[in-house]
């Protein structure tokens, strides 16, 4: 056998490994899937990576509508909050970021870093100056509902944001996303050493000090604290609150209640977010 017929049946065989490689190309996302399922069972990838391979994949057709924490979660400051009524929310809710918004604009392109607030505080006692908010505040990314989170990360990634506010056709604010939400599409659910699995809604704090969310069932409040709250109208702590009062207090508040004591540590101009909560011994 000469050495050119050699040469051309080598070069037939890789051209047959190659153009065979393409010959069952996916067309479509489902192929796709159905390939790396089929990798999944030949132990070519483990379970693992075919969860994060299937997350990539779902996450190409995903918009930031989503994926978002809608508006009536977040976690805000107001513009004119004092150093103490921020503290008070940093403390209370232990985020590292901060939509900052105020009551004559839902849109506000601000954000407030805690780790910011930190040299203010070392300073407190030597400076003189008021404190200014908006010294400290830094822009915010903002990006429209309906961007698709594959970009987004694109966007978190060449400008080194961890958060943006969301905001839908007619400019308003209607949530905001974090890097964290969009890895979460990818890997699940990501906790910290500090996370529980299920968020409390009711928590003691301190001896007869509680943090109680605005949005705890009536029902769950009654069997923690034992009492027998009633209002047939409403079904969430935050609503008989506002039945009582006729509105939505300013945060800071305070509305005694049976044998309760509610301070407002978290509303937002729409709903009430979180509650400091104590019992009232009452005398005979």
């Amino acid at each position: 056998m000469s050495d050119s017929h050699i040469t051309t049946e080598k070069e037939e065989n890789i051209f047959d490994k190659i153009t065979g490689l393409f010959q069952n190309e996916p067309r479509s996302i489902d192929e796709l899937n159905d390939v790396i399922k089929d990798a999944s069972e030949r132990k070519i990838i483990n379970s693992d990576s075919l969860d994060m391979i299937q997350g990539i994949l779902e996450m190409t057709d995903l918009r930031v509508r989503d994926i978002m924490v809608p508006r009536s979660s977040m976690i805000t400051i107001k513009s004119d909050f004092s150093l103490d009524e921020i503290l008070e929310t940093v403390t209370t809710t232990a985020h590292s970021r901060y939509p900052v918004i105020s009551d004559d604009r839902l849109h506000e392109s601000a954000l407030l870093l805690v780790k910011d607030l930190i040299p203010i505080l070392r300073n407190m006692n030597q400076s003189e100056a008021p404190f200014d908010l908006k010294k400290i505040t830094r822009p915010a990314m903002v990006v429209p509902e309906s961007k698709k989170v594959n970009y987004l990360l694109k966007d978190f990634k060449k400008k080194r944001y961890h958060l943006a506010l969301v905001i839908d056709e007619f400019g308003s604010l209607s949530g905001l996303v974090t890097i964290e939400d969009i890895l979460e599409c990818i890997v699940g659910k990501i906790g910290n050493e500090y996370s529980k699995d299920v968020e409390e809604n009711i928590r003691e704090v301190a001896s007869n000090v509680y943090h109680v969310r605005g949005a705890t069932p009536i029902t769950e409040f009654n069997e923690f604290f034992g009492c027998e709250l009633i209002n047939d109208d409403v079904e969430t702590v935050a609503g008989i609150i506002m039945g009582k009062i006729g509105h939505i207090p300013e945060t800071g508040s305070r509305i005694s209640l049976d044998e309760f004591e509610f301070k407002v540590l978290n509303a937002d101009g729409r709903r009430i977010n979180m509650f400091q909560v104590r019992k009232i011994s009452r005398s005979r």
